[in-house]
């Protein structure tokens, strides 16, 4: 989420990244597997949004890491 917003990413991360609004809702498109896995209280956030699917993340929980390299993530509501 930091990263994003550092980068000028169109992303409002209203609750500073406390997963608590899910207003940083992104999709993993591709990568490692394990990315593509949200913890149960993540879960209990996205449930409470109509466009979360099984690839839904919030990027405040995800934590940059090496083998992040390569993945493509979409950030939920924008176009095209």
């Amino acid at each position: 989420m930091e990263v994003l917003k550092a980068s000028d990413h169109n992303i409002l991360a209203t609750c500073g990244g406390m997963a608590l609004c899910a207003t940083c809702h992104v999709q993993v498109v591709e990568g490692p597997e394990k990315y593509f896995h949200a913890t149960d209280a993540e879960l209990d956030l996205l449930d409470t949004l109509p466009d979360a699917a099984h690839d839904s993340r919030l990027a405040c929980q995800l934590r940059i890491s090496e083998d992040m390299d390569g993945m493509v993530f979409r950030i939920k509501g924008e176009e095209g």
